[in-house]
């Protein structure tokens, strides 16, 4: 009977295109080439109505627009800014006010529940910096306007393990049993020990976190690209969010607002940078 069972699975995990073997048996992996298919697709940057429905659907788990159908379970979310000198001061201040849109998701009802939300935030540059520990949504959107921009090289992997810190340390108020998240700001690939990226993502996964990761721009290069599609969480083109400008990133927060309020969809405004 048990060996039944266990062909019966096989078979199962064989034919079913949502479980293939090379989900099942080992980790999923990604094409080495840079300019494979998935990477020239992850290269378009989608409306940003299309981004946040896809944030509120594979980030945030709300099933469709049924946003009754969300798991409220306990969620540490740590945000990951890139405050590199591409960046420059004014994109990095509207990642920031992206990110306390963000915050603020986290205090709509839902059904008259309330999810249990965490935030704590790390900005990189040439180096990384933990800006606060986990914290209610209330105090993480204070603190994070009063978050400075460093300027610098792009040390990506410095910023991923420094959110690693947050979930593995005592004192940093993570919670166990807590779903654990990372969102990951960026303009580009890293330069600064980029062999280091990946495999830095690879620990977080590893403790179950989940990596989105938000792409800011038109010009990244295929290989960064790929190299961003590696660090988010798999599939890649669930966990890989587009934008133009972080100008746009806030433009995306507030149309998920006003889809979890049933408000009027927000008009945009005029990026200062």
């Amino acid at each position: 009977m048990k060996s039944l069972v266990f062909i019966s699975l096989i078979i199962f995990f064989s034919v079913s295109p949502q479980y293939s073997q090379t989900t099942f048996w080992r980790r999923p992996t990604l094409p080495s080439d840079p300019n494979a298919q998935v990477y020239k697709e992850l290269k378009k940057i989608p409306s940003p109505r299309v981004t946040a429905h896809k944030i509120l659907r594979n980030f945030m788990g709300f099933q469709s627009k049924l946003i009754a159908k969300r798991s409220f379970f306990p969620e540490d979310i740590v945000f990951v800014m890139d405050g590199s000198g591409s960046v420059g001061k004014c994109e990095f201040d509207e990642g920031r006010k992206a990110f306390t849109e963000a915050t603020e998701m986290c205090l709509v009802k839902i059904n008259g529940i309330k999810p249990s939300c965490q935030q704590a935030a790390v900005t990189f540059s040439s180096g990384a910096k933990r800006n606060f520990n986990f914290l209610p949504p209330a105090q993480a959107s204070q603190k994070l306007s009063s978050v400075s921009y460093p300027g610098g090289g792009t040390n990506t992997q410095a910023g991923l393990a420094e959110a690693y810190k947050l979930f593995t340390e005592s004192g940093t108020g993570s919670r166990s049993g807590a779903h654990r998240k990372v969102f990951l700001l960026t303009d580009g690939q890293s330069n600064i020990d980029k062999a280091k990226t990946i495999p830095n993502a690879q620990m977080l996964k590893n403790i179950g976190v989940q990596i989105g990761v938000i792409a800011v721009g038109h010009h990244i290069p295929l290989e960064g690209i790929q190299e961003m599609a590696k660090v988010a969480s798999y599939p890649a083109g669930d966990n890989v969010y587009r934008v133009s400008t972080n100008n746009g990133l806030v433009y995306v927060f507030k149309i998920i607002s006003s889809i979890l309020r049933k408000t009027h969809l927000p008009k945009r405004n005029k990026s200062p940078c």
